[in-house]
C-alpha cells in the first residue's frame, strides 16, 4: 500500500508472518475406575525465536484416587463420596511482536534526510535486537478434593494451586540515550498462590426441593524474581520484589488545606496550592512533594471472589436467586474524575455533593477548578470497588400435563426474570463496580433487565 499513489488519499500498510508448529500427545490409564492417571506432552516451535530457543516441550501429568470405590470405604459413613486429585503442569507463552531477534530498520518519516535540499528516504535501526529471548514458561501444581456428605446431599470441591511463571516476557526501560525503543525480553519471574471452593446443599422438605450453592475463590499474585532491576514502575502501577503485582502508584493524601497557614507550613508541592485543595504525604520529609514521596495506594486485582446461588420447587412452582461479588478490589480514577471541568471535562453528580467548598469544608473530595493540583494520582482517588451484586431472580411456573394434554401441549411453562436488578457497592452513585482501573469511571452501568416468557412444547 505504500507504494501506492497518494493523491487525494494516505496510504500505509505492512506486512508480517510468523508460525507455529506443534505435536501434541495423551495418554489416559484407570486401574478399577479407582486409581487414575493422565499423561500430556506437547512439542512446539514458533518463529518468534531464534533458532536455538525456538522449541521447547511442556508435559503435563495428573493422578486421581477414587477412595470411595475401595472395599474399605463405608458409603453410610459420615463420608459418602470422596476422591482426591493431584496434578502438575507447564506451559508456554510467545505472544511477542514478530522477529523480535532481529534488529528492525524503520524508513521515512522523522529518519529523512536532506541531501543538496532535496529530501532522500531515511532508515535507522529502530528496536534493539534479543537474539537470546526465549519461551516464557509457567508451571502449575494443584491439590483437589470432591467430597460427598450424607448420600450426597451435601459436597465440596475444594482446589489449592500454585501457579510459577518464569522467563516473563516484558520490555525494560532503557536510558533515552541509547536512541531506541527496548527489546522484548525474559525479565522476571512470578507466583499466583490460592484455592477455589465449592459447596452444595440439596434436600427436600415435604413437597419442597431446594438447594444452595456457594463458590469462593482467592488469588494472590507476587513477583518471587525481577532480573535485578529494582522494581518495576510503569505509569501509575509498581511492582516490588515480594510484592503484589502491579500495585497502584501514588502520592498518599493527607486531608484537605483549610487554610493558608497549613499551606505554608506544608512541605512545597506542584502549582500554587489553594485553600480546598488536596494536601500530600513528605514521605521522605525533604520538604518537597514529587515522584519520590509515591507509595503503594492500592492494587486493582480482585480478590475474594464469591457466588451464592438459591433454588428450589414446590408443585410446579420453581425459583432460583444467584448473587455474586468481589469481596476486594481497588479502582484508580483519573482524567474528569479526578479534574473536573478541565479541557471541557465532564463533572459528575458526586462532585457537586461531595466536594470541598465555603460552606462544604468537612467534603470527602477537593474544590472543583478546572487547573489545580488535585488530579495528580493519589490516594484521593483510589476507590473501594468491592460490590454484590443480584444478578438474576427467576421465578416460574409449569402447567400440570394433565391440563395441557387436553389442549395438546406437551409442556408449558410461564417465568418471569430480572437480572443485575440490584448492586451494593461503596463507590459514587453511577458507577458500576466493574470500570476498569485508571478511567474516569465515565462508564454506562451494566443495565437492568426484566423477562418474562413461555417454554411451550407440543
Amino acid at each position: 500500500l505504500n507504494a501506492g499513489s497518494q493523491d487525494g488519499l494516505g496510504n500505509s500498510g505492512k506486512a508480517t508472518q510468523n508460525g507455529l508448529v506443534s505435536f501434541f500427545g495423551r495418554a489416559n490409564y484407570a486401574f478399577k475406575n479407582k486409581y487414575l492417571l493422565e499423561a500430556n506432552i506437547r512439542r512446539d516451535a514458533s518463529s518468534r525465536f531464534a533458532a536455538d530457543n525456538r522449541v521447547a516441550i511442556f508435559p503435563s501429568f495428573s493422578v486421581g484416587w477414587r477412595v470411595s470405590q475401595e472395599d474399605f470405604f463405608n458409603p453410610e459413613g459420615f463420608f459418602s463420596d470422596l476422591k482426591l486429585r493431584a496434578s502438575w503442569g507447564r506451559l508456554g507463552n510467545q505472544q511477542i511482536g514478530d522477529f523480535p531477534y532481529v534488529s528492525s530498520i524503520s524508513l521515512g518519516g522523522n529518519n529523512n534526510y536532506i541531501f543538496d535540499d532535496v529530501i532522500y528516504t531515511g532508515a535507522v535501526q529502530s528496536v534493539l535486537a534479543n537474539n537470546d529471548i526465549r519461551w516464557e514458561t509457567s508451571e502449575t501444581t494443584n491439590f483437589g478434593a470432591d467430597i460427598g456428605f450424607m448420600q450426597g446431599k451435601f459436597t465440596i470441591t475444594a482446589d489449592y494451586f500454585i501457579k510459577n511463571t518464569d522467563d516473563l516476557l516484558l520490555v525494560l526501560p532503557i536510558p533515552l540515550v541509547a536512541g531506541l525503543s527496548a527489546a522484548e525480553s525474559n525479565a522476571a519471574s512470578t507466583q499466583n498462590k490460592g484455592f477455589d471452593l465449592g459447596l452444595t446443599w440439596r434436600d427436600k422438605i415435604g413437597a419442597f426441593n431446594y438447594g444452595l450453592r456457594v463458590n469462593y475463590s482467592d488469588v494472590v499474585r507476587k513477583a518471587t524474581d525481577l532480573a535485578g532491576v529494582g522494581p518495576l514502575i510503569s505509569g501509575n502501577q509498581i511492582t516490588e520484589l515480594g510484592g503484589e503485582l502491579f500495585s497502584l502508584y501514588g502520592l498518599e493524601s493527607q486531608g484537605i488545606f483549610q487554610s493558608q497557614a497549613e499551606i505554608d507550613a506544608a512541605a512545597t508541592q506542584a502549582g500554587n496550592p489553594t485553600i480546598g485543595d488536596l494536601r500530600y504525604v513528605d514521605q521522605n520529609n525533604d520538604g518537597l512533594i514529587n515522584g519520590d514521596d509515591r507509595v503503594i495506594i492500592g492494587n486493582p486485582y480482585p480478590r475474594h471472589s464469591y457466588g451464592v446461588e438459591l433454588f428450589g420447587d414446590v408443585k410446579g412452582f420453581d425459583f432460583s436467586i444467584f448473587l455474586n461479588g468481589v469481596g476486594k478490589r481497588d479502582v484508580l480514577l483519573l482524567g474528569d474524575a479526578a479534574m473536573p471541568l478541565f479541557n471541557a471535562g465532564k463533572i459528575q453528580r458526586w462532585h457537586v455533593d461531595q466536594s470541598w467548598s465555603e460552606t462544604n469544608t468537612g467534603a470527602e473530595f477537593p474544590r472543583i477548578f478546572p487547573t489545580s493540583n488535585n488530579q495528580q494520582v493519589s490516594s484521593t482517588w483510589v476507590f473501594d470497588a468491592s460490590y454484590l451484586r443480584v444478578r438474576n431472580i427467576t421465578i416460574g411456573y409449569t402447567v400440570p400435563a394433565s391440563f395441557l394434554r387436553k389442549v395438546g401441549i406437551n409442556s408449558l411453562r410461564i417465568y418471569a426474570s430480572g437480572q443485575n436488578l440490584f448492586t451494593f457497592d461503596n463507590l459514587p452513585d453511577g458507577m458500576d463496580p466493574l470500570i476498569p482501573n485508571g478511567t474516569s469511571g465515565g462508564y454506562f452501568p451494566v443495565s437492568k433487565a426484566t423477562t418474562f416468557g413461555l417454554n411451550v412444547n407440543f
